[in-house]
This record gives structure tokens, C-alpha cells and sequence, in this order.
């Protein structure tokens, strides 16, 4: 059987990769990126200019109080700057704890974090520093990708009454892009299903179950459930930070999730209710994009990377009704 995942061959489709065209557009995002944080910068040089400047004034007109005050002013400032972007990209985001009360389930769970933290993200890491300098299948996008899947999981434990495994669901979308070597069209899912095929072995999951949820990261093996909807419509939903149109060019017909030619409605809410849903679902991923895509560098260096995205929708909770409604138990 395991013979069978390592020697699949991969057919390129739509919606769960990026096409070269996608790569560009992210690419043209992140040098965006970069250009504001070469402004920030520049400004950080301003500030270097007026502590030189005051200190120049300083020693040519003497210690009076005018120029020790100005002095001491500009150090301060240039130090509480240099010291708060320190912090910021050391220790990640600076967390208010009012905003960290919310009741999210496993997506807070101790061990299912530390898991993530110290034997998954380090895959991702590694690509961050080699091929994926950009971060486009990088840490964020799982952490993103995560988050949209226990959403729409729990939409179908609480409309459908449906039994899902939601952490080996989170697994199966936190390995989807484990066995990439590189970026634009995803031609690397055998990888990726034989890492987390092993992955949940190793975790002590049946021969059965480790294969199901390991075929769902391998579209040609079609694999169609509840958690693989969820699954491949959490990446679907992400291809957002690729396109320069944003939710403008988004192909919705792509996602899966509440699709009516894919996915069934559930009784109790009629056609109208689902496509509002869904399209409020869509909107706030698209928010939450913009919002967390700034972050990528400032969280780079962070030992709490997915608490710190976690935090950043849980801070902003009124900006995603929807998503923060799904995500509470």
C-alpha cells in the first residue's frame, strides 16, 4: 500500500495549486512588500539623522537644557524604534490577553501547537530559506489554511451533524505543501502525501485512516469526504494572496465548499443561507489576507508563529463574524 502512494504520478489541476501565473502575481506582492519595508527603513534612517543631528547640536552649542532635552529625546525615540522592531520580529506579535479568551478548541490545544511548532513548521522553514524566500507556501499560508479548515469542518459538525477527525484534518492541510521543491504548479503531492502518509503513522494512526487522509493532498486520487471538501477549499480560498486582483479575480466556481454542484446543502438551511455563507466566508478570507500577508515578515523569527496568527484573528474578531462564528465552540 505504501509502495502504492510513493509511486503515483501527478497530473497538474487547477484550484488546489498555483499556476505560474499565481507565482508572479505573488512575487510582484512581496516585492510590494519589501518596498514598504525599505520605506520603514528610510525613516528609521531619518531618525538616526535627527539623534546625529541633535548631538551635533549638543557639543557646538554646549549642555544647555535645550540641547540635552533634544538630545535625550531623539536617543530615546531611536532606541524604543529599534528596540519595539527587535521585539517584533524576535518575539512575534506583543498580545493583549483580553483578546485571548476566546474558547477555539484544538485550534488551541497545547500539544496539537507544540507539534505543529516544533516537528511541521521546521519543513517549512527550510523553504522559507531556500526556494520560498518570498513565503508564498510558507508558514502563513498553512497557518491560514488551517484556520479556514476548521471552519468549514465545524460548519458540518454543526449543520450536518457530521463525525470529522478535525486533527487529522489539521495534519492533512499542514502537510499539503510539505514535499514542495519549489514554486508555481505543484507537481511535488506524491511528496507530500508519502510525508504525511509516514507523519500519521508515526503518530500512531491505522493503516486505513492514514491513508485516506494522505490521498487528499494528492488530487489525482480524487479523494472526496467531508474533511477533503474542507481541505481543498482551505487552499482554494488562500490562492487569493496570489492573484493581483485579490477576491475580484477569484474563481469561485472553484471552491468546493457549499458548492451546489459539490456540495450539498444542509437541511436545515435553505440555498440562499449557504450561498451567504459561502460568500461571506470568502470575503473575510480575503480580509484576512491582507491583514496577516503584512505580517510575514515581522513574524519570521517568531517561536510563537501560529499563536501569533491566531491572535491576529482573534483581536479582530469583529472584522470576520463569520469565520470567528465557526471557529468557537
Amino acid at each position: 500500500m505504501v509502495a502504492a502512494v510513493q509511486n503515483t504520478t501527478i497530473t497538474p489541476q487547477k484550484g488546489f495549486i498555483s499556476s505560474s501565473l499565481d507565482t508572479v502575481a505573488c512575487k510582484v506582492k512581496s516585492l510590494m512588500h519589501l518596498i514598504v519595508k525599505v520605506g520603514q527603513h528610510l525613516a528609521s534612517l531619518t531618525s538616526f539623522v535627527f539623534v546625529f543631528g541633535a548631538i551635533s547640536t549638543f557639543i557646538s552649542v554646549g549642555a544647555t537644557p535645550l540641547a540635552f532635552g533634544l538630545t535625550a529625546s531623539a536617543i530615546a525615540s531611536f532606541g524604543v524604534s529599534k528596540l519595539l522592531k527587535s521585539v517584533r520580529q524576535n518575539f512575534g506579535i506583543i498580545k493583549n490577553p483580553k483578546y485571548n479568551t476566546a474558547d477555539l478548541g484544538l485550534l488551541k490545544d497545547k500539544n496539537m501547537i507544540k507539534t505543529l511548532t516544533d516537528e511541521i513548521f521546521p519543513l517549512y522553514i527550510k523553504h522559507e530559506k531556500t526556494f520560498d524566500g518570498h513565503q508564498i507556501h510558507g508558514r502563513m499560508h498553512i497557518s491560514r489554511c488551517i484556520i479556514y479548515t476548521m471552519a468549514m469542518l465545524n460548519f458540518y459538525k454543526r449543520h450536518k451533524k457530521a463525525n470529522v477527525d478535525e486533527l487529522a484534518s489539521i495534519y492533512s492541510i499542514a502537510f499539503h505543501d510539505a514535499g514542495r521543491r519549489g514554486n508555481g504548479v505543484d507537481v511535488w503531492e506524491k511528496d507530500s502525501q508519502k510525508l504525511l502518509y509516514n507523519f500519521l503513522r508515526d503518530k500512531g494512526y491505522g493503516l486505513l485512516k492514514a491513508l485516506k487522509f494522505s490521498r487528499i493532498v494528492n488530487k489525482e486520487t480524487k479523494a472526496d469526504s467531508l474533511e477533503a471538501r474542507a481541505i481543498l477549499s482551505s487552499d482554494c480560498l488562500d490562492i487569493m494572496r496570489c492573484r493581483l486582483g485579490g477576491i475580484k479575480s477569484f474563481r469561485r466556481n472553484l471552491l468546493t465548499f457549499l458548492n451546489p454542484a459539490k456540495d450539498k446543502a444542509p437541511s436545515g438551511l435553505t440555498k440562499d443561507e449557504c450561498k451567504n455563507i459561502r460568500e461571506k466566508l470568502i470575503v473575510e478570507a480575503s480580509e484576512f489576507i491582507k491583514m496577516t500577508e503584512n505580517k510575514k515578515v515581522e513574524l519570521t523569527n517568531s517561536k510563537t508563529y501560529f499563536e501569533d496568527v491566531l491572535y491576529l484573528l482573534e483581536s479582530n474578531q469583529k472584522k470576520f463574524p463569520t469565520l470567528f462564528d465557526y471557529l468557537k465552540k
